[in-house]
């Protein structure tokens, strides 16, 4: 079943580029090339050419241009942020080997500056001295 993406998501808010792009990949279903890759159990086929990357095949799945397929994906794993193990951060180890009793390092869950004890590495030192403070 072929879905005409521009009735579908006529209100959707989307950019012109967007929707024209979809409005192309609508006809790729039953384009002769992608049928043809289809029946040969092909992952790519030579189809019409991409504005971006006119030499590229398209994916015989989605009909999506390789290159544009993996710029973008290039792009999402560059946006997603990677964080530091805290027993692998730079500041804990450079504390360790100085022989320091604190390191400067993230702020806590409670909010509190990002002192913490070198001695165990993870604990801030103003949630500690709270806790000790109310034990007798």
């Amino acid at each position: 079943m072929i879905r005409d993406w521009a009735n579908r998501y006529r209100n959707h808010p989307v950019s012109d580029r967007h929707r024209a792009h979809h409005a192309r990949m609508a006809q790729f279903p039953s384009h002769p090339a992608r049928l043809a890759a289809l029946a040969a159990n092909e992952l790519r086929w030579r189809g019409p050419a991409c504005p971006n990357h006119p030499k590229s095949p398209r994916w015989t799945s989605s009909g999506q241009c390789e290159a544009c397929n993996r710029e973008r994906s290039l792009r999402q794993s560059q946006r997603r942020t990677r964080r530091i193990p805290i027993y692998l951060h730079p500041a804990l180890l450079a504390a360790r080997e100085a022989g320091a009793k604190h390191w400067a390092g993230p702020p806590c869950r409670h909010g509190h500056d990002g002192v913490r004890y070198v001695a165990g590495g993870f604990a801030c030192v103003r949630c500690v001295n709270k806790r000790t403070a109310h034990v007798g």
